[in-house]
């Protein structure tokens, strides 16, 4: 069956449209978390002052914690009634901490 000139399906063509703009975004990602997992390399966090290290690994973290997270979700399971929202809430006290650290580094090192 025909409709507009396009062939009509069980599925609309707002939802393929949704997914296939979903599978972009997710290959993008792809790309760049391999790209951000090269700095998890032992060597390369060596060579990175703690600050930066620290940042570079609590990014890490809340990325994986995000992306199981959207995997839950995906999956029909509410990540607010699973243990991995503690995780996201430890994860953003961390996030604070190491802001406010940030903070007082940029302001220590005005006064030199």
């Amino acid at each position: 069956m025909e409709v507009d000139g396009r062939e009509s399906s069980a599925v609309p063509y707002s939802v393929t449209d949704s997914v296939n703009t979903s599978l972009v975004h997710l290959q993008d990602v792809q790309t760049h978390f391999l790209h951000f997992l090269s700095l998890s390399d032992p060597d390369v966090l060596a060579q990175m002052p703690p600050l930066q290290r620290a940042h570079s690994l609590l990014l890490l973290a809340k990325a994986t914690t995000t992306l199981f997270a959207l995997k839950l979700r995906c999956n029909g399971v509410d990540p607010d009634d699973h243990p991995v929202k503690s995780e996201l809430e430890r994860l953003s006290l961390y996030q604070n901490k190491l802001e406010r650290f940030i903070d007082l580094n940029k302001g220590s090192n005005s006064f030199h």
